[in-house]
């Protein structure tokens, strides 16, 4: 085992890839070696999706507990398969995108329109929800559900299903939340806008209350992925796929095709508004900002953190690109710490093959990104505690690491913070 796992980095590093390789006796790195024949197409491929990595070693974990999920196929109390967790750190609480129909019970695709899961009826029979946790006076970090709070929609919506989402602060202590929602519209039809952005705000005077304010619809908004608000009535919203379904979007995705992009959106006048913002992108997921202008989107099928400036008609410039040797999902900002954490699937295939129902578990894999620009991972796992990670966030004054995987219906977890923030 030993020697075809050096034999395999090795390959990768002849080849001109760089990538980190997990093995009993310590995780390998590849020097690149520079550009080769290969080096445009295959070595990304090969490290992006895990190719090459016999395991992933457990890596920062630290007080970890994992709490009593919610069940699967029916509305709870508890949150399960979370996709999405974005902490208002000045009140210290979390908000967290829980959906129990992505997948059926017996664990086949249920209604999850990101990894093209299209059972609407099976989506229409309940809703997702978001809920809000009290981290620091959870003090056993259980999530107890005293300091747990499924959050009620006022108005309600007919149909609600959390992919990601982000918060903006506003006057008075109202937090503002974007969230992309999956709506089930049975009969499931191929060209509908069944996915929008959906506001709410939350107040803290009404802490059971997610109060809705507006749903976004627009063609431009066509396979959703997730938001990164620029003010009470703007944001961008980053669509992972041009198509929603079958054989193309197969190809899209193992071809690493750029054919995913990014939306700006701006409802202020009370018309909706929207422009492609960039567009050329390889499965455009996960979506932040800095609060200081700076949008941050991962590219996950090109496996890379890309970070954005905006112009003045609100389309997006490169301004550097972070490459990682995995398929990130989310990614997290710290502002204490001024530090990216891009999260996601260290062995690609493992994580689909999960996602169907076809494996028990998938790997999950968090690496920071510092202000100076150097990358390191800082927690990983290989399955038993966290399956197919797609959301880390943490706030280092608390200690308090939040971690979650869309499919994994075990429930979230919580960590100590760990070295390297």
């Amino acid at each position: 085992m030993i020697a075809r796992t050096f034999l395999l980095a090795s390959a990768l590093a002849l080849m001109g890839a760089k990538a980190q390789i997990d093995t009993i006796l310590g995780p390998v790195y590849n020097t690149k070696l520079g550009p080769t024949p290969l080096n445009n197409y295959i070595p990304e491929l090969l490290v992006d999706t895990g190719i090459g990595r016999l395991y992933v070693a457990d890596v920062g974990q630290s007080n970890c507990k994992r709490w009593t999920p919610g069940p699967v196929g029916q509305d709870g109390v508890n949150p399960v398969m979370v996709e999405d967790i974005v902490m208002h750190r000045p009140s210290k609480i979390a908000f967290m995108g829980s959906d129990p129909y992505r997948i059926h019970p017996d664990k086949t695709a249920g209604w999850m329109p990101g990894m093209a899961f299209l059972d609407a009826n099976y989506g229409a029979q309940g809703n997702g929800a978001v809920f809000v946790y009290d981290y620091r006076n959870d003090v056993t970090g259980t999530g107890d559900v005293r300091f747990l709070t499924k959050l009620q929609i006022q108005p309600a919506l007919q149909s609600f299903h959390p992919h990601g989402l982000k918060i903006l602060p506003m006057d008075g202590g109202v937090i503002r939340l974007f969230v992309v929602n999956h709506r089930a519209q049975p009969p499931y039809t191929e060209d509908a806008l069944y996915s929008v952005v959906e506001v709410f705000d939350y107040d803290p005077a009404s802490p059971t209350v997610l109060t809705h304010r507006q749903t976004i619809s627009d063609p431009l908004i066509w396979t959703p992925n997730n938001v990164a608000p620029t003010g009470p009535t703007s944001f961008y919203v980053s669509n992972d796929h041009t198509h929603r379904s079958g054989v193309a979007r197969t190809l899209e995705e193992y071809g690493q095709l750029p054919l995913s992009w990014i939306t700006y959106c701006d409802f202020s006048s009370g018309t909706v508004q929207c422009l492609k913002a960039f567009d050329g992108l390889r499965g455009a997921n996960g979506m932040n900002t800095d609060g200081q202008g700076t949008i941050f989107a991962n590219e996950a099928l090109g496996g890379d953190t890309i970070a954005f400036t905006p112009n003045v008609d609100k389309t997006l410039s490169i301004s550097k690109r972070y490459n990682l040797d995995y398929v990130p999902d989310n990614v997290g900002y710290d502002p204490v710490s001024k530090t990216l954490t891009p999260t996601g699937h260290p062995k690609a295939f493992d994580f689909q093959f999960f996602a169907a129902g076809t494996a028990a578990t998938a790997p999950s894999w968090v690496d920071v990104i510092k202000a100076d620009g150097t990358t390191k991972r800082v927690w990983s796992d290989d399955g038993s505690l966290v399956s197919g990670s797609t959301a880390f966030e943490v706030d280092s004054t608390q200690n308090v690491a939040l971690v979650s995987g869309v499919f994994d219906s075990r429930g979230v977890v919580r960590c100590n913070v760990p070295k390297g923030f």
